[in-house]
């Protein structure tokens, strides 16, 4: 029930900001317009794409989102400016005439705001001239990537540790910490160098747009950056990408162990980088 009450909170914020952006008092309209303009989207893209795109969606929207959709060999054939802007008209009836480009505009812009920008430019390479021309225009400030991880070094050490090892070390010092908001903390900010993690247990976070610092739970902003975050239901997949891009060491536990880093860290853990290396390898 709370996943489910954060979920509805989220789709009444994007609705909210909708509604703002479209300059419209009518909450049942901008509710129409939002998903108008998700489900014209969402029939211009590849399959791949519309589902990429669906899963940065909060969970209520997403299933507005893929209401009545269906997988296709090929996105629609009607490409054109009018043939979009007709699509958003339709859900309103022919008695009700809107601002079909204001809506375009309105919706692309919180889109713009919610999704990942790799995400965005992803779609608009699909999309053609006409309807990306409703897009807001990129933007010119330089994108921030946090100092700290990008000179992160892989560790010096390839021994393998155990999970008993990680419990001992996170509770009789400050070399390890378990959990998955413990781990991701100083994974972030680079002081990470070994991680254990369990495959089958599912983890849930949320990643920045922008720095792609990862967080256990929703928040305002990232914390390094201010910048919005979308949400990754598999992110233990997310977190091993991002640590073997890094140069940090991953072990997937199995058997007992695995039974005692989920029991007793959430299935989840790291060694934290200290300033002296020992022979053990916990550097």
């Amino acid at each position: 029930m709370e996943v489910l009450n954060k979920s509805i909170q989220k789709a009444n914020i994007w609705l909210k900001e909708a509604a703002e952006t479209l300059d419209w008092k009518d909450e049942r309209k901008t509710y129409t317009a939002l998903r108008a303009v998700l489900h014209a989207l969402r029939d211009r893209l590849t399959n791949q794409e519309a589902v990429q795109l669906g899963a940065q969606l909060p969970t209520i929207l997403r299933g507005v989102y893929y209401e009545g959709w269906q997988l296709k060999s090929r996105p629609v054939r009607e490409q054109s400016r009018y043939g979009f802007l007709s699509a958003l008209q339709k859900p309103f009836g022919k008695d009700n005439v809107v601002d079909t480009s204001h809506i375009a505009r309105a919706i692309f812009h919180l889109l713009n705001d919610k999704i990942s920008k790799g995400e965005i430019d992803d779609i608009r390479s699909i999309l053609p001239k006409g309807i990306n021309e409703f897009w807001p225009a990129p933007a010119k400030s330089k994108i921030i990537k946090f100092p700290s991880i990008k000179s992160a070094k892989p560790p010096r050490s390839k021994q393998r540790h155990t999970v008993r090892e990680l419990l001992q070390a996170a509770n009789q010092s400050k070399r390890a910490v378990t959990g998955l908001a413990s781990t991701l903390q100083p994974l972030n900010e680079g002081r990470v160098w070994r991680i254990l993690y369990d495959p089958k247990v599912p983890l849930h976070g949320y990643v920045c747009t922008i720095c792609a610092s990862m967080f256990a739970a929703d928040r305002e902003s990232c914390s390094y950056c201010g910048s919005s975050l979308f949400e990754v239901e598999e992110m233990a997949k997310h977190i091993v990408e991002f640590a073997v891009a890094h140069g940090i060491q991953v072990d997937a536990v199995k058997g007992n162990e695995s039974k005692m880093l989920t029991h007793s860290a959430g299935g989840i853990g790291a060694f934290l980088k200290t300033s002296r290396a020992s022979k053990a390898g916990l550097a």
